[in-house]
């Protein structure tokens, strides 16, 4: 191989030492040295007895190892240092070190939808809650435990049955005097009272008004007496999905360009990290950026006072430049949050070329919506991961509503993701962020993902529920004015790379140095 690639013959090597008819190691280093005369050629290796003239300032693996560098490529070939080779060239060996750089890429958008600009009126609403429904109701219809399903209309004044179920979206939520729960659910065909009675426990401080629930148990007197309520949830499965290829995934949100409170040294360490091909950055094929890519303008009162950069497009520049930063052999999907200049509205839909000119040609960036759902590296036979990525703006006014969320708090975000996908809805709680009522539900998480990644929260967590890998992807900003009023509380800097070969984590701290 070494011959090969410097374009050497056996005359060649035949002139090295033809009274020995040996080749060593400084015979070869120096003879392609001389022979090539170039600068596209260089040579390294950790051995000191390597000719003075050969450059040996880059890294190599080992002390028996020797990294050629060209304009175009980069190999690594064993050398014995310590014996000589017969100058048979066939006994001269290689060893490539495989990196992502290596392998093919794949990245599909699963749930793609398109996003008008067009009025919404009670119609819109009422159509979106009929696609909530529906969505809901085959899901929960998939539970072993709804085998007995009826629809509301069966029941009247004198009904009286046990061991049935029913599926219907919470209209009403009522504690009574006597400390029951008096839940008012509706189908398509007509409404009921569900009484859960005092501490059952069967999770009714979570319900949630104008979620799909299922309820098994008995009617009578014109109640429906719940001994259990069916979220849509996962399905709990055996193994987990990988790929075969021995690469990696890397997790990042809330940059924040723009920011006055930015932590220009997290980016640096993260920057020289991703590319220095050391430390399992060798191995990283996909990069996700959860929204909040700058701090926007106008979010919040006073904001011009927490910037250093008040123009929107200047800030957004400056993503560019963070972006083309990163090494190419790496795909990159991104989508907007809630600071980045596009509708409020979730769905939102993808950046544009308005604001990301420059990289919104590159061949390595795919801009997504928030929430979007993809499959990476579905190639060469290997079945490929879906990522659902949601910058997770419902999340805060989520676990404000909920007292088994709000104990945790938002410093551990693993409690209400896992929350959301029990329910399978990305924004469960009406109105905890605004939604755009189109003709599907596009926050509903239909099928299930293999990695759900988010940020907003501004905090970590790397974690597995019901197969999935559940990542809060952390923040480039420190503690501001605003986060103090509002609660939240920065945990900058920690860097989640995920195997895709295993599906396990390493989390790198570029704030606190703490790193595997």
């Amino acid at each position: 191989k070494l011959i090969k690639d410097n374009n050497l013959t056996k005359d060649d090597i035949l002139k090295l030492d033809v009274s020995k008819k040996i080749i060593s190691q400084d015979h070869v280093l120096e003879y392609i040295q001389n022979k090539n005369n170039s600068s596209d050629i260089i040579i390294s290796n950790n051995n000191n007895n390597i000719s003075n003239n050969i450059n040996n300032n880059n890294n190599v693996n080992d002390n028996n190892s020797t990294e050629f560098k060209t304009k175009k490529k980069s190999i690594n070939i064993d050398l014995i240092s310590d014996s000589n080779i017969d100058y048979n060239y066939n006994q001269i060996t290689k060893t490539k070190r495989i990196t992502a750089k290596d392998y093919d890429y794949n990245v599909e958008i699963l749930k793609d939808y398109e996003i008008e600009s067009r009025e919404r009126n009670v119609k819109s609403f009422v159509k979106y809650f009929n696609s909530r429904y529906e969505t809901f109701k085959k899901m929960i219809l998939m539970r072993p435990e709804m085998k007995n399903v009826v629809s509301l209309s069966r029941f009247n004044k004198s009904s009286n049955e046990r061991n049935v179920a029913i599926i219907g979206m919470v209209k009403n939520i009522i504690i009574s005097k006597n400390n029951n729960f008096l839940i008012e659910v509706e189908d398509k065909t007509g409404s009921m009272m569900v009484l859960v009675k005092q501490g059952s426990n069967i999770g009714e401080e979570k319900v949630l008004m104008d979620e799909v629930l299922g309820f098994v148990g008995g009617v009578s007197h014109n109640y429906f007496f719940a001994e259990k309520i069916i979220w849509a949830d996962l399905p709990i499965i055996n193994n987990m999905n990988k790929i075969k290829d021995p690469l990696s995934a890397v997790f990042i949100s809330d940059i924040h360009l723009g920011s006055n409170k930015y932590l220009t040294s997290i980016e640096d360490k993260f920057i020289k990290w991703i590319n220095s091909g050391e430390n399992s950055s060798q191995n990283v094929k996909y990069l996700f950026i959860s929204g909040d890519v700058v701090d926007g303008i106008g979010i919040y009162p006073s904001q011009e006072n927490d910037l250093f950069e008040t123009d929107i497009y200047k800030q957004y520049n400056m993503f560019e430049e963070f972006v083309e930063k990163i090494p190419e052999h790496i795909q990159i999907q991104i989508c907007p949050g809630n600071h980045d200049a596009v509708r409020g509205a979730e769905p939102q839909p993808a950046f544009t070329s308005n604001l990301l000119p420059t990289i919104h040609a590159f061949k390595n960036v795919n801009l997504f919506n928030n929430p979007s759902t993809s499959k990476i590296h579905n190639i060469d036979e290997q079945e490929g991961l879906n990522v659902l990525m949601y910058h997770g703006y419902s999340f805060t006014r989520l676990i404000d509503a909920l007292p088994h969320l709000r104990v945790h708090g938002i410093g551990q975000p693993q409690y209400v993701m896992k929350d959301v996908l029990m329910r399978r809805h990305l924004a469960p709680l009406v109105g905890a962020t605004i939604v755009a009522p189109d003709q599907e539900d596009n926050l509903a998480i239909e099928s299930k993902p293999d990695i759900f990644v988010s940020g907003d929260l501004h905090s970590h967590t790397a974690e597995v529920y019901k197969g999935v890998n559940i990542i809060s992807a952390s923040t480039f900003q420190g503690q501001t004015s605003f986060m103090d009023r509002v609660g939240h509380i920065a945990n900058p800097g920690k860097v989640t790379l995920l195997e895709l070969n295993t599906r396990k984590y390493k989390v790198f701290d570029f704030w606190n140095g703490k790193n595997p």
